[in-house]
Order: structure tokens, then sequence, then C-alpha cells
């Protein structure tokens, strides 16, 4: 049996693409890709092949679900936006059936599982790939801080003077081989040289902990998408608000930036932890993944037996 991986013509957020690298860990060969957006679109005589269903799909729906008949699909890790037209459109219809069809259902975060059960689908929490990272040997001796996409976020300046700035977004026209090449020297970057990370993004966040790298996540620690880093072991701190997001934003290279990041950083972040320990989370990692390789069986077997 063949084994496919995604790949997103359509994105440029490469921590989709960490999505990927995470995914192709735990198959017994990648035998090409496909486009998580096309999905709908293959043909459906093509030889048949597996591909672990993780991440979202509402990017271009239409063309995500149901796919075609040659994909076998292994649900694990999807996550469905809370705003009311999605739900209207995945748990309805010809979309609802597709799951009914492949569950159970693995899902990255408890309101996920919760809108799935609350439709008659045998759902489950799985957490997402991107938390069996390896864990690094060794952590660097004169490791670097990274920043990760906080343009917004007013830090310390000790951690702002010394940090290295990265991002998650690359430009549509590189190309998904491009893009993939990014984050997977991303990934390895920060594996190797990161003493620290501070970002807010999940898909930064997430497999840099399991790495082993101390991590410092910014967001809205009430919004459900969250909650996945929470169980993982980190804690979500509040972002700016967007008035003081694009205020930092237009001060930040001026006089004025270093003045107001400490005045902010002293009476908004001064319950954050500015230096933290790498989290604990092997024994939970190895859970993960006998799990995981129980399900592709489990979906593998019941393709066979139709």
């Amino acid at each position: 049996m063949k084994y496919k991986s995604f790949c997103y013509s359509h994105s440029g957020n490469i921590g989709d693409e960490v999505q990927t690298l995470a995914t192709e860990q735990h198959m017994p060969s990648v035998d090409g890709h496909v486009d998580r957006d096309g999905l709908a679109l293959l043909n459906d005589e093509d030889e048949p092949f597996v591909v672990i269903m993780n991440g979202w799909y509402s990017n271009n729906p239409k063309h995500c679900l149901p796919a075609a008949k040659c994909v076998i699909p292994v649900f694990w890790g999807i996550h469905i936006n809370r705003d009311q037209s999605t739900i209207d459109y995945f748990l309805s219809g010809e979309r609802l059936e597709y799951f009914k069809e492949h569950e159970p259902i693995g899902c990255r975060d408890p309101q996920t599982t919760n809108m799935l059960k609350e439709k008659g689908i045998d759902a489950f929490y799985s957490k997402c790939l991107t938390h069996t990272f390896p864990k690094r040997e060794k952590a660097p001796q004169k490791g670097k801080i990274f920043l990760s996409d906080l343009v917004k976020i007013p830090i310390p300046d000790e951690l702002f003077q010394q940090g290295v700035e990265l991002t998650q977004f690359e430009k549509d026209f590189y190309g998904v081989e491009i893009k993939r090449l990014k984050a997977a020297r991303n990934l390895e970057m920060l594996r190797d040289e990161a003493s620290l990370v501070i970002t807010s993004k999940i898909h930064c966040a997430m497999p840099c902990a399991a790495m082993g790298i101390p991590v410092i996540y910014f967001g809205n620690p009430k919004e459900y998408r969250v909650q996945v880093l929470k169980d993982m072991g980190l804690t979500v701190y509040q972002k700016p608000s967007k008035y003081v997001g694009a205020l930092y934003q237009i001060l930040r290279k001026t006089k004025l930036g270093p003045i107001f990041r400490k005045l902010y950083v002293k009476i908004k972040y001064s319950k954050v932890n500015w230096d933290p320990k790498e989290i604990e989370y092997e024994d939970e990692k190895k859970r993960l993944t006998a799990e995981l390789k129980k399900h592709v069986e489990f979906c593998l077997e019941r393709h066979l037996s139709k």
C-alpha cells in the first residue's frame, strides 16, 4: 500500500509544512504528496493510497472533503473552526456522512472532538502530530533566542536585543518544495541552536516544546485552539490588543520603541516567566505514537476488508 502526505499549494504558512514533516515520521514510506486543498478533485479511479488527515480544511473547503475514493483517510489531529458558517458546512450533508464513514475521527482539540460527537460522530482527542517530534539529544552550550512572528508583541529589552527574528510565512510563489525545505531548515535550526523560543504561532510552539526547547507562547488564553498547548504543559500568555500591537509595530524601530516596550512589559507582562524550563513530554509522546500506529492499522484493515 502506498502512503502520501500533504502539500499546500495555496498556503503561505509553513506551519502547515511543519505538520506534514511531523506526519511523515510515522509513515512506512512517502510515495508522493497530495494537495490538501484538492482532495476532492482527484481521480476516483486512481490507485488507492493512505493519507494521514491532519490539520484544517477551510482554505478551500469545497475542494477538500469528501476526498476522492482513491484516498484512504486516517483522521488524526483535524481541526474545525468554531465560526458558525464553517461548522454548518463541515458538519452537515456529505461531509458529515464522510466523517461517519471513516470514524473514529482523531481531533486536534477538545472543542472539535465535542462538535463531532454532538453530531453523532465517534471522535476522540488525538492532539497534534507536532507533539511527536523527537527530543533533541542536547541543548546548545551558547544557544540563541528566537523570536517567531512577534513584531506586535513587546518583550524585555535584553531578550529583544539578543533575539533572532523568524517567521512562519513565505510567499506562495516560492512553490511547495521551497516551503517544505524552509520548514525543515527552520526546525533543524531551532533544534540545534535555540536556548529559548518566544512565539505567537501554535505550530512553532508545539514542535519546539516537543524537541525539548523552552518556549514562551503568546496568544489568547480563552481561545479554544490553544487548549492543546495548555494540555502539553505550556502557559498561554495574553497577546496585546490589536491597537497596542499596531502602536508597538510603529514604535518598535524608533527611539520611543525601547521606552514603550519597557513600560508595557513592566505593567502588563510582570507575571510572565521569561526564563522557562523545557517541558517533560516523553511518556505522552510514546503514547500518542503507539495510538497513531494502531489507528492507521485499523483504518487500513477496514479498507482492505471492503
